[in-house]
């Protein structure tokens, strides 16, 4: 199995999310509405890495100042 990479932006509106493969070659991008609550947002996020637990060996975000 080939491992992929994953990166995800969390916004206020917003998450975008990317799969890359191992050469940092990206193949897969989406933007979906950010959930307003907890609950619903792990779920989302569970969606999102949950599908690919498999092959994903790294995982990249940003983090602001404000968190």
């Amino acid at each position: 199995m080939e491992h992929r990479y994953f990166s995800i932006d969390i916004g206020g509106t917003a998450t975008k999310y990317a799969h890359f493969d191992h050469g940092g070659k990206m193949q897969e991008h989406r933007s979906v509405a950010t959930p307003t609550n907890k609950e619903d947002f792990l779920k989302l996020l569970d969606q999102l890495v949950g599908k690919l637990e498999d092959s994903v060996v790294g995982i990249g975000g940003q983090r602001t100042r404000n968190c």
